[in-house]
């Protein structure tokens, strides 16, 4: 979305189901990731672990990617007016900024992590559409599906 940071938000409060929005607001974990090879807590990550080794063309050694993976648990976005669940669904966001996290997990320089994670309180700003809780989810808020072109886009500062 073409100058998403710049779009004017939506205070939750006012929020209606089956409307598309950006919101912005602060993390409030409901549950807490562990980041795989650096145990930080956090409530999305976005991870690719790569290892120093020669490429299939054969030549140099290169830091070529093995894995790349995202998950996210549940949590919520407070704005101060009330709050949003966002439910768990990694495969669906597009998740840009946050903090960089980096660790070497095979020793000796051979393989490394390299994550953009977000973590409680801090700020977020996400498109998407609203919509009813329902399953599990919790009752209490409304919850934030993926917008029409199916991404839940998402800005951490």
């Amino acid at each position: 979305m073409l100058f998403f940071r710049f779009r004017k938000t939506s205070p939750i409060s006012s929020l209606e189901p089956g409307t598309v929005v950006i919101i912005e607001g602060t993390v409030v974990p409901k549950t807490e990731l562990s980041l795989r090879g650096t145990g930080d807590k956090c409530v999305f990550y976005a991870l690719t672990q790569e290892s120093f080794r020669l490429s299939e063309r054969g030549g140099r050694k290169l830091w070529l990617v093995d894995q790349y993976e995202q998950q996210a648990s549940g949590f919520y976005l407070d704005d101060g007016t009330g709050k949003l669940y966002i439910p768990i669904q990694p495969v669906v966001m597009d998740m840009r900024g946050g903090h960089v996290v980096t660790a070497d997990i095979g020793g000796a320089g051979q393989k490394r992590i390299y994550a953009r994670i977000v973590r409680g309180k801090d700020r977020l700003r996400l498109h998407g559409t609203i919509d009813k809780p329902y399953g599990k989810e919790p009752s209490d808020s409304l919850v934030l599906r993926p917008a029409p072109d199916g991404k839940i886009l998402g800005l951490a500062r």
